[in-house]
C-alpha cells in the first residue's frame, strides 16, 4: 500500500468512526453569509456608479446615450472594476471552499486537500459567474441610459448599483455553495438565517430545518414559490451541509 493509499484509508476510518451507525451528520459549524465579499462588491459597483453619474451630469445638456455608454465602458476605472469583479468571484469561491473544509474538519475530524474542491466544474462555474456579473453591470448601465431622463436622482441611482452588488453576491454564493456541496455528495442542508431583524418571517420559520436541494421548501408564503437559500429576492440565508456517509465516495 502506497503512502497516499494509507492516508486515504486513515481518513476513511476516521469518517466511519464519526458516523458510527448513522447515515447522516449535520455540520457542527453553521454556514455564514460572506458579508466581507458583499462589502467589497459594493465598493466596486459604487466606483462605477460615481463615474456613471459624473459622466451623465457632464452630458446633461447634450445627451447622447451611445457616446456616454462608450465613454463609461472605456474608462480605466471600469476596466479595473471588471477585473476586480473577477477577483471578487474567485474570493467568494475560496471563502466557501475554506468554509466547507472547516465544516468537514469540525464535523468529521478530517481536513481534505484544496484540490478536491477546485474541480473543472467549479472553475467553469466561477468563470461563468464573473462573466455574468460583468454583463449585468453593462446591461444595467445600458438600461439606465434608456431611462436617463427619468432616473437621474443621485441616491436612486446609487441604490440601483448597490442592489446589483448585493443581489449578484447572493446569487453567486448560493450557486457556488451548492456546487461545492454536490462535489462532496451533499444533497441536504440545514436552512440557516442570519438571525437579525432583516430576516423575513417566512424564512425565520425555516431556520434550523433540514431540506433537500431537489425538494426545496416554500420560501414565499404569499406566492407559494419554492426555493433554496439565496433563491428568494434579497435572501441572505445560507445552506449548512448535512453530510452523508457517501462522502467517502468523493474524497479519492
Amino acid at each position: 500500500m502506497t503512502s497516499a493509499e494509507r492516508k486515504k484509508a486513515a481518513i476513511e476510518r476516521k469518517i466511519k468512526r464519526k458516523f458510527g451507525n448513522r447515515q447522516k451528520l449535520a455540520s457542527k459549524t453553521k454556514a455564514t453569509y460572506p458579508a466581507d465579499i458583499e462589502d467589497e462588491r459594493k465598493k466596486i459597483l459604487l466606483a462605477i456608479f460615481a463615474l456613471y453619474y459624473r459622466t451623465l451630469d457632464r452630458y446633461q445638456d447634450s445627451f447622447d446615450r451611445d457616446v456616454i455608454y462608450k465613454e463609461v465602458m472605456n474608462r480605466r476605472v471600469v476596466k479595473n472594476s471588471f477585473k476586480r469583479i473577477r477577483e471578487n468571484a474567485e474570493k467568494l469561491y475560496e471563502h466557501q471552499a475554506a468554509a466547507l473544509n472547516k465544516q468537514i474538519k469540525d464535523t468529521l475530524g478530517v481536513e481534505l486537500s484544496d484540490d478536491l474542491f477546485d474541480t473543472k466544474e467549479m472553475r467553469k462555474l466561477v468563470d461563468e459567474i464573473a462573466e455574468s456579473d460583468i454583463n449585468d453591470v453593462k446591461e444595467t448601465v445600458d438600461k439606465l441610459l434608456d431611462a436617463a431622463e427619468v432616473i437621474f436622482e443621485r441616491n436612486r441611482l446609487r441604490n440601483i448599483f448597490l442592489f446589483l452588488a448585493v443581489s449578484r453576491v447572493i446569487r453567486s454564493n448560493a450557486a457556488i455553495t451548492r456546487q461545492l456541496h454536490e462535489q462532496m455528495g451533499v444533497s441536504e442542508y440545514v436552512w440557516t438565517t442570519q438571525r437579525d431583524n432583516r430576516v423575513r418571517d417566512s424564512h425565520r420559520r425555516l431556520d434550523g430545518r433540514i431540506f433537500k436541494y431537489s425538494e426545496p421548501p416554500v420560501m414565499n408564503e404569499k406566492s407559494g414559490e419554492r426555493g433554496n437559500p439565496g433563491d428568494d429576492f434579497g435572501c441572505r440565508c445560507v445552506a449548512t451541509p448535512v453530510f452523508g456517509i457517501n462522502i467517502l465516495e468523493h474524497i479519492a
